[in-house]
């Protein structure tokens, strides 16, 4: 999936494009909201590194799909004054987000729209994360924040925490954080992102299909990859220095598996350029709330 700055970029433009008066920092929380699970995902590990990751995983991939989406835009919108207006930007923003994850090439990844009325993933598959495309859409999205830099600072956001708004978003976070648990088993019965294939306990000849892991060497020579907190020996990867690659392939044994199509990709760039993109969405809304307040105890 493209990073934060690449979202940042087409989804700013697209967005002024049809409301002009529309407050970027609001655009930029739109770009985030799908992958908040995945965010959250990380402090998780770091808290609770033994916790089941296949159960984890499946939890997240619902909450990462446009109705949990939408779901996190009404509860942010409810402490917005124009509420409507607010909840479409960042509606719309989910969804142009997740669209535009569904261009880039994943294999046994992708777009969860319909979930949970359909459990077909979205991937048109038009180029590789480490393309040049990927790269433009960086760059263009630091341009875009920068030029929007002096409005979205300066322009302090407009939020509103009465009892009315606050109990409502409380309602929708609840809804949000609560509604995967009852779901969490059809993910497991439509083999959602192969998660019951992992979870299966004979998986020998099942086909498997994983986006940008993590692989290490083991001590034949070979390479292990971390699905999900287990190291499985890839049978076909070969090369020096691998960080990150994405497999198809089937399960030869239970914990082995037979490499058919394999692409190496360029280490945690992308993650770094993401957590940038974070970074500086963060920094505007912080410096926005905060500018106010700073300006009048310096007066």
């Amino acid at each position: 999936m493209p990073n934060t700055l690449a979202h940042i970029g087409v989804q700013t433009v697209l967005t002024r494009s049809v409301l002009k008066d529309a407050d970027v920092k609001w655009i930029y929380l739109g770009c985030v909201i799908p992958d908040l699970p995945w965010i959250i995902k990380r402090f998780i590990l770091l808290a609770h590194p033994a916790i089941e990751q296949l159960w984890l995983q499946a939890y997240l991939l619902l909450q990462a799909t446009l109705l949990f989406s939408l779901l996190a835009s009404a509860s942010f919108a409810c402490l917005a004054a124009r509420k409507l207006q607010t909840f479409a930007i960042l509606a719309s923003c989910s969804l142009v987000h997740l669209l535009l994850d569904a261009t880039q090439t994943k294999w046994g990844n992708g777009a969860d729209l319909f979930i949970p009325f359909n459990w077909h993933m979205l991937n048109f598959g038009w180029y590789w994360p480490e393309h040049w495309f990927s790269y433009a859409l960086t760059v263009w999205g630091l341009i875009i924040m920068l030029f929007y830099w002096r409005e979205s600072t300066s322009r302090p956001p407009d939020l509103v925490f009465n009892a009315k708004s606050t109990l409502a978003c409380l309602i929708l976070l609840a809804v949000y954080f609560l509604l995967p648990l009852a779901l969490i088993e059809q993910v497991r019965q439509h083999d959602s992102h192969y998660n019951a294939t992992l979870h299966s306990h004979d998986r020998k000849g099942k086909t498997i299909a994983f986006d940008r892991k993590t692989v290490k060497p083991d001590e034949h020579g070979g390479w292990l990859v971390d699905l999900y907190g287990e190291w499985i020996p890839l049978d076909g990867v070969e090369g020096r220095d691998l960080q990150i690659v994405s497999i198809k392939g089937h399960f030869s044994e239970h914990s082995r598996i037979a490499v058919s199509d394999y692409r190496v990709h360029p280490g945690l760039l992308r993650n770094y350029l993401s957590m940038v993109g974070l970074f500086l969405v963060a920094l505007v809304w912080v410096w926005s709330i905060m500018r106010p307040r700073l300006i009048k105890r310096s007066g």
